[in-house]
């Protein structure tokens, strides 16, 4: 593990994420996304998620490969179906290479307290709350389950599931709905114990958010990739 005591503001990695939507919008050539991906994986490597950046570069230079492959004019409809998903994954992958980057160290608070800081109307900030505290609670949860499905011997591994489906619906789903239960409650507990719907007093926040001069490097090296390399200005006019 890199050993780094980089911390990336919040709003330089939604400065990442606004990148990685317009290059979805105007899908520039696929070295285009590359760079960029090869920039996020970077920014993953400061921060420590090695593994993260490593999966991420050999993945799409899979993809990059198996596109090339499949770029001759195959008749069989199998085929064309893997030239989708390769092509779908080769758009999307930089985005949720820009999503890893905005949930990796750092919390749900921090979050809030950068769309407060652009003064956001809370029918935004109450959902993406809910996002950044929903999602991690239910994997946490569906792991847990199917841990103690192992340990208890109804399972050996996951792929019973493949091999008799009906033990989803008994073993993984009904608890899973009862765990969405739980945490929708306490989720609505904490929106209303936080005062997120009162909007007559100024809320105030623990977090404090420091834009350091990398944060700086990082809003000037996508300001000048996007008007540079990524060639959108080519695409608009």
């Amino acid at each position: 593990m890199l050993n780094t005591t980089i911390k990336i503001d919040p709003r330089s990695k939604l400065a990442v994420i606004l990148t990685a939507s317009l290059l979805l919008m105007f899908q520039p050539s696929t070295e285009i996304f590359l760079a960029f991906l090869i920039f996020v994986c970077l920014l993953l490597l400061l921060e420590g998620a090695v593994k993260k950046a490593v999966i991420l570069i050999v993945y799409y230079l899979i993809l990059i490969v198996l596109n090339q492959v499949l770029d001759y004019d195959f008749t069989h409809p199998v085929l064309h179906f893997v030239s989708f998903w390769v092509t779908g994954n080769l758009l999307f992958v930089p985005n949720i290479a820009a999503i890893l980057l905005a949930t990796n160290k750092t919390t749900a608070s921090e979050w809030i307290v950068t769309l407060h800081f652009f003064h956001l109307p809370k029918y935004v900030v109450i959902p993406v709350m809910v996002v950044f505290r929903f999602f991690p609670i239910l994997v946490h949860d569906t792991k847990t389950i199917l841990g103690t499905l192992k340990l208890r011997g109804l399972i050996s591994s996951n792929w019973d599931f493949l091999k008799s489906p009906s033990l989803i619906f008994e073993f993984l789903l009904v608890p899973i709905i009862v765990s969405v239960e739980r945490v929708s409650q306490n989720l609505s507990q904490v929106a209303y114990i936080r005062g997120l719907n009162n909007d007559t007093y100024q809320r105030t926040s623990v977090q404090r958010l420091n834009f350091q001069w990398f944060d700086w490097l990082i809003i000037i090296i996508l300001v000048c990739y996007l008007l540079v390399g990524g060639g959108l200005f080519d695409s608009v006019f």
